[in-house]
């Protein structure tokens, strides 16, 4: 079974389950576009996907203060405390800037919580790095060098993008399933 089926069905009997209903339509479009041959838009999707893992798992990491003990009688503080916690990481604390915070910060804190050991914290900024930074920002020729391991000649950047991009969508499907299998991105159940 290659990748995307054992996400696939993982995701039909519901023993990979994300935080948030995003995430899981996120992944449930890539595999769309990654079916009908839509490699672009899949890797992009991923790469966001990526990214939104680890901040929302910090958010869901560090939103309650150490004294506060969730249960059913307190759910609107468990909602105001989440959403009090999205906005300072998403957006951050200056309302002017709307500049929240970056990969390299929140797997930091994701480190200091003890969620990631720093091996862990390096390797998946290094993903990001190789990955999300170059799909996002169409940096083809960076792309190339990442799945030939080489310098592009003249114009084979452009001639190969589809084959590179399918290839790192696969990569990227490979990464997601990593972190659900390690538990970082789990929704309990």
């Amino acid at each position: 079974m290659n990748i995307v089926e054992t996400i696939k069905k993982n995701i039909a009997d519901k023993s990979m389950r994300f935080h948030t209903i995003t995430e899981t339509n996120m992944l449930t479009e890539a595999i769309t576009c990654f079916e009908n041959k839509m490699y672009y838009a899949s890797a992009t999707i991923l790469a966001c996907l990526y990214e939104k893992v680890f901040t929302t798992r910090l958010i869901r990491e560090t939103s309650f203060p150490s004294s506060f003990t969730p249960s059913k009688s307190n759910i609107q503080d468990q909602l105001d405390y989440i959403l009090d916690r999205t906005v300072v990481v998403t957006d951050g604390t200056d309302p002017s800037k709307k500049r929240g915070w970056s990969f390299k910060v929140i797997t930091q804190a994701l480190e200091n919580e003890g969620v990631l050991t720093s091996k862990q914290r390096e390797t998946y900024n290094g993903y990001y790095d190789s990955y999300r930074v170059p799909i996002l920002h169409g940096l083809d020729n960076r792309l190339f060098c990442e799945v030939f391991s080489r310098d592009p000649h003249i114009f084979e950047a452009d001639t190969e993008s589809s084959e590179i991009h399918r290839f790192l969508t696969v990569k990227l499907f490979e990464l997601i399933n990593d972190l659900y299998v390690s538990k970082l991105i789990n929704k309990e159940k």
